[in-house]
């Protein structure tokens, strides 16, 4: 899949994150108490519950995104069954990349953020890497260069013209900040990319937990659901009375292909149904008269809560 995972720094920290996971997912309790024993900190007191005073220093801040983010990242390939072709790593997020791409252990991570030294024999040699070296703006060719990497995230503040540089370059690919917040995407200044979208945001410990139980992206189904709230919300600047005949008509036409498929049991909405779903919102756009901006504007938000290419099938609308 066009897709790349982004992995975000001790920037993105905030206390209790992943609180709604843990409690939820057994792999992410395993995952920090696998990590008490490696980095001495009592994670499920100090950061899930904070049952205890905790001074959070950029290290100890850095150790608890990493485990967040592989925490998110093996839960969300588990729930989708999906690969991506590019892992970015922002700072130290580099770190977390490398470990859920295989190439670093957790321990090893976590080694090298608190004691701020590479240890070159934790690197994996392999022949090739998916996770993008962001000082360099490429992916790296050899094992040096990831040491190399490292060893820059570790003692180095993120270049933000190369941050912007590196999306840019992914014009055209689903981008997905993996968590915890989403502050990365507000670092983006005038860059083109494809569809950037995130699995979680501070101050709504549920929103996270919601994706995963009803597994919004790429889903067809979810996807239905949301194109009717698009034409039940959207205003009709149409004063012909006839025209909310015709709105309705668009909208039980597309409310019968979410019954149908949730009678079947979850059955999955084949091509031509999902196409008949597309004609229908555009034909309700033009009996509303909806202008081009709110409809593309509209199509963007959809794309960033679905993760399904919504701006090119209605392309011949907005353009």
């Amino acid at each position: 899949m066009n897709l790349a995972i982004v992995f975000p720094n001790e920037d993105s920290f905030y206390r209790r994150m992943g609180i709604e996971i843990y409690e939820n997912f057994e792999s992410f309790q395993n995952l920090l108490k696998r990590a008490e024993k490696y980095s001495r900190m009592k994670l499920k007191d100090v950061l899930i519950y904070e049952n205890c005073d905790y001074d959070w220093d950029i290290v100890s801040k850095r150790v608890a995104v990493l485990l967040t983010s592989i925490g998110f990242y093996q839960i969300w390939k588990e729930i989708y069954q999906t690969e991506c072709d590019t892992l970015i790593g922002y700072g130290t997020g580099y770190l977390a990349a490398l470990v859920c791409e295989g190439v670093l252990k957790e321990q090893d991570a976590i080694s090298m953020l608190q004691k701020k030294k590479v240890n070159s024999g934790a690197v994996v040699e392999t022949a090739s890497s998916k996770t993008i070296c962001l000082s360099k703006g490429r992916l790296p060719q050899s094992k040096q260069d990831i040491l190399e990497e490292i060893e820059y995230c570790l003692w180095n503040t993120p270049d933000d013209r190369k941050w912007n540089e590196i999306i840019q370059k992914m014009d055209g690919k689903l981008l997905l900040e993996i968590g915890p917040d989403h502050k990365l995407s507000d670092r983006l200044q005038n860059v083109s990319c494809g569809a950037f979208t995130w699995l979680d945001r501070e101050g709504d410990s549920a929103y996270i937990l919601e994706n995963f139980q009803m597994k919004k992206f790429f889903n067809r189904q979810y996807g239905v659901r949301r194109l009717l709230a698009v034409i039940a919300s959207t205003q009709n600047y149409n004063p012909e009375e006839e025209s909310q005949e015709k709105i309705l008509e668009c909208y039980s036409a597309v409310k019968k292909v979410l019954d149908v498929s949730l009678q079947g049991g979850g059955t999955k909405i084949s091509d031509d149904d999902w196409n008949l779903c597309v004609e229908k919102v555009k034909e309700n756009f033009a009996i509303k008269r909806t202008t081009k901006d709110e409809i593309k504007k509209r199509l963007e938000k959809l794309e960033k809560e679905t993760f399904i290419e919504f701006q090119e099938s209605f392309k011949d609308t907005v353009n």
